[in-house]
């Protein structure tokens, strides 16, 4: 069974909407060497031939952008809970690389784990055109309305801004 917290959080994790609006030390904005160093870890994935799940953090090399997501991590679990970092150039990369980006921060933050039946370790948000309520069906895979919801884990990532970004673009 799981544990249900009964006591108030009073700490940092207590924020409300309000005061994130005011105050924005929960944007991190990438810098432009945070960038560059990006761009070499995912040139030195790239050229390891390995495919995605075997992709580790020796196959993709940060430096820079490494204390960046030691201090996302530490931030998600001893600070506010939660960070948005800001500022990849999406445009500059094609689908299948900023999902490689996205695998390779998540191995510095934690272990990846299965999405859905299939095994999946990294889930794309988009209409598969497959039914939503069918046992083997994720809501994600469908064009069906998701209630808002919480999904079970220590951390949770998203890139899904940056692909809705690109599909509104190409569509204009």
């Amino acid at each position: 069974m799981s544990h249900v917290c009964m006591t108030p959080i009073t700490d940092a994790k207590a924020w409300r909407g309000e005061t994130l609006a005011r105050e924005t030390s929960w944007i991190v904005t990438l810098t432009e060497a945070e960038i560059a160093d990006i761009d070499r870890a995912l040139a030195a994935a790239k050229a390891s031939g390995r495919p995605l799940e075997e992709i580790k953090r020796e196959h993709f090399p940060l430096t820079a952008m490494r204390a960046r997501l030691e201090q996302a991590v530490a931030e998600m679990y001893d600070g506010r809970g939660f960070v948005v970092l800001r500022g990849l150039p999406v445009r500059r990369y094609s689908d299948d690389d900023v999902g490689l980006i996205f695998w390779g921060f998540g191995r510095y933050m934690g272990a990846p784990l299965y999405q859905n039946p299939q095994g999946d370790l990294l889930g794309h948000v988009y209409d598969h055109g497959r039914t939503y309520g069918n046992i083997d069906v994720r809501g994600y895979e469908t064009n069906a309305y998701l209630p808002y919801h919480t999904d079970a884990g220590d951390m949770v990532g998203s890139s899904a801004c940056a692909a809705r970004w690109r599909a509104g673009s190409a569509a204009s």
